[in-house]
């Protein structure tokens, strides 16, 4: 490393133009407290401003037509780890990460780090560039990046799966399929890409593989089955709240706002109830609230235009929205978002959903953190704002702008928090199950515990097993565990007696308090918007700890421990 950084020194001063700006961004590469060149520090914070001005100018370098080859490439690299270290603090930098590995890795296609750097970043929501992953991962795997032996077998294992999942959005499903057969043989307890690989077995014609391979894909699958069926194995549910008494029951609806005393004994007692206002008008009044402007995306195009959200785009044939293999976010401006409205055909759904967390914002994800004048935290949770996680805005517009019976269907799944969903505008259809039956929900990985509070815990790999170190885990995940809580069940088309579940309307103005551990299945019908409040249910640390206890029995048992070990 300090070979480069001598290099850099020696070729910069040999450059024909902008010399203050070279000595500006030469400082900020070859500082011995500032370099992001350096291995990463105990700092977990830069001077943003000092970043910034450096940044800048070294971007005015790289314009230099007679910059030394390897001078760009290190400017390149340091700039790329600078955005590495940018969002490690929570700012959105990811795209520019990428386009300096991207343009790095075509600079030097035989250099395995800026391929494998471009590839992992390039998977990002927040990048989604799958079609130039795939080569950059591809020679990782295969071309001229793939030659370099110091490569650990658990980057190796890290990038097939990224490989299959770039294939995937793609298009490429049989390729796809193939690839991930290959990762869960070596990682049988990855039950997400079990899942995704189930999913694509249902939307290709399986008979274009050839008959050995997909054999060796079922036995694969089949592995991974038993694994799953194992953990079940271990599964103990200790609830001790309130469950459904009939399948003729609804949740007890308020047609005024519940004292903070009466929403405290819902809450302890972990019952759901509604509260109807009957319209998005007198939601505002009673709370002194401005939502019902947010139904005119000009009003909401004036405030947050170029902000910046992820959006789920659904094609009318795929499956369901929440956690589908073939569907991925979008990053984009919200005025690009109103635009990808206008010009839209009826074929396709659009949902603002669930954001990433940044810096600054606080509990509010954007874009909420720039309409907070227009709403507020409802006077009945006073008693949890003090433990207030996440307050998300929920926007779609799915096909079919009337309440026809279809509707669009997220798939069913439990909130690790408690829930208070503010419906502002259109109708939704919430079918709900008791956490009494959350050992029964077929969770994409397996449910080992329902705890006294609800909450259900699904099985993740552990911190320590050698092909997840903490190395590793730093900012990317080998394994999206974030999905464990979604459900391989279809509550409309399921007519299982294992579970009891009851469905009911949300229409305007209506909120709804949903306790975690209650699996819920949404059904959207036409333009909807709302807001939703998370927050930590009774017990909060209790559950953190039973979670490690709960995971570490698993892990002490005879078979799973020999199997992170041959990992």
């Amino acid at each position: 490393m300090w070979v480069l950084i001598f290099v850099f020194l020696f070729g910069i001063l040999h450059a024909q133009q902008n010399l203050e700006e070279e000595r500006i961004c030469q400082e900020l590469l070859t500082s011995p407290i500032h370099s992001p060149l350096l291995p990463l520090t105990k700092l977990r914070s830069r001077d943003l401003k000092y970043d910034e001005d450096g940044e800048f100018s070294c971007e005015l370098v790289l314009q230099d037509q007679f910059l030394p080859a390897q001078i760009r490439v290190t400017i390149h690299e340091g700039l790329g780890w600078l955005n590495i270290r940018h969002v490690q603090m929570g700012l959105m930098k990811h795209k520019t990460v990428y386009r300096h590995f991207a343009t790095l890795a075509k600079i030097l296609p035989s250099n395995f780090n800026f391929n494998y750097q471009a590839g992992i970043w390039g998977m990002e929501e927040e990048v989604s560039e799958p079609e130039e992953v795939v080569g950059f991962l591809h020679n990782c795997l295969h071309g001229k990046a793939s030659n370099d032996s110091n490569i650990s077998n658990e980057i190796k294992i890290k990038i097939l799966r990224e490989y299959a999942k770039a294939l995937t959005y793609v298009g490429r499903l049989v390729d796809s399929l193939l690839e991930f057969s290959k990762y869960i043989e070596i990682v049988p307890l990855d039950f997400s890409v079990n899942f995704i690989m189930k999913e694509i077995l249902n939307l290709i014609d399986y008979t274009s593989i050839n008959s050995n391979d997909y054999s060796q894909i079922i036995r694969n699958i089949q592995q991974s089955d038993e694994k799953y069926q194992l953990i079940n194995s271990f599964a103990i549910n200790n609830y001790q709240g309130f469950t459904i008494p009939s399948e003729s029951w609804t949740p007890t609806r308020f047609y005024d706002i519940p004292t903070i005393k009466m929403f405290e004994k819902y809450f302890k007692n972990r019952e759901p109830f509604i509260i109807s206002l009957n319209s998005g008008k007198n939601l505002d009044n009673i709370f002194k609230w401005n939502t019902q402007k947010w139904l005119d995306l000009k009003y909401l195009s004036n405030i947050i235009g170029n902000e910046k959200l992820l959006v789920e785009i659904k094609h009318r044939n795929s499956s369901n929205f929440g956690y589908n293999p073939t569907v991925r976010k979008r990053l984009m401006s919200f005025k690009s978002y109103v635009k990808l409205l206008e010009n839209s055909t009826s074929s396709y759904s659009y949902y603002v959903n669930t954001q990433r967390s940044y810096s600054g914002q606080g509990v509010y994800r954007t874009p909420l953190h720039l309409l907070k004048n227009d709403f507020s935290i409802p006077s009945f949770l006073k008693s949890v704002e003090k433990d207030m996680v996440d307050i998300n805005l929920w926007l779609g517009r799915f096909i079919d702008n009337g309440y026809n019976e279809n509707g669009s269907i997220s798939r069913l799944h439990m909130d690790a928090t408690d829930n208070v969903y503010v419906l502002i505008q259109g109708k939704k259809k919430f079918s709900i199950i008791s956490p009494i039956d959350g050992l029964n929900m077929k969770t994409i990985s397996p449910t080992h515990h329902v705890l006294s509070n609800g909450h259900g815990l699904q099985y993740k790999t552990p911190n320590n097993s050698s092909f997840l170190s903490s190395s590793l885990r730093s900012h990317h995940e080998v394994s999206d565990q974030s999905n464990y809580h979604f459900s391989t069940i279809n509550v409309i088309d399921n007519s299982s007696k294992a579970y009891r579940c009851v469905s009911f309307d949300l229409n305007m103005g209506d909120i709804l308090y949903l306790p975690t551990g209650w699996y819920h299945q949404v059904t959207s019908y036409g333009n909807t918007t709302a807001i939703n409040y998370w927050f930590k249910p009774p017990m909060w640390e209790e559950t953190l700890k039973s979670e490690m206890q709960a995971l570490q029995k698993i892990y002490e048992s005879t078979s799973l421990s020999q199997l992170h070990t041959e990992l």
